[in-house]
């Protein structure tokens, strides 16, 4: 599974990339960007099929990415990842189809379960496009 890390803070890309790796699931970190607009330049360039994504962001905040640029990588999967447990954050959230979301600092039980869910969407949507393509 490709992923892309999108947050303004290296630390936490760090942090985060070592809790991805160290789950031992087949993540390989494609790209980390540090602001929105970068985000959006990533996920053109990787086409990841995961995206974890700050909302507090310079430049293009986390959520006006997405909506950015979802409607062209339908099968790219986003969990946000913030501080802020604001109801509107959440609620845009669910708006925009994200598959999670995740408060800082995120435990590993809660990381493991989101990347699980993610990866059994996949897994139920390559086996669909392989049946219509056999048949």
């Amino acid at each position: 599974m490709n992923v892309l890390l999108a947050d303004d803070e290296f630390l936490v890309r760090s942090s985060l990339k070592s809790m991805l790796l160290e789950l031992d699931m087949g993540i390989h970190i494609a790209a980390e960007a540090c602001d929105g607009e970068e985000l959006v330049e990533k996920v053109k360039e990787y086409s990841p099929d995961l995206v974890f994504v700050d909302i507090k962001m310079p430049k293009l905040d986390g959520l006006s990415a997405i909506r950015s640029i979802k409607a062209q990588y339908p099968d790219t999967a986003w969990i946000v990842l913030t501080g802020f447990p604001v109801f509107e954050y959440a609620k845009e959230s669910m708006e925009l189809q994200v598959k999670k979301y995740l408060l800082k600092p995120v435990s590993m039980a809660d990381l493991r379960d989101a990347v699980d869910s993610v990866a059994r969407d996949q897994t139920v949507r390559l086996n669909k496009l392989n049946f219509e393509f056999e048949h």
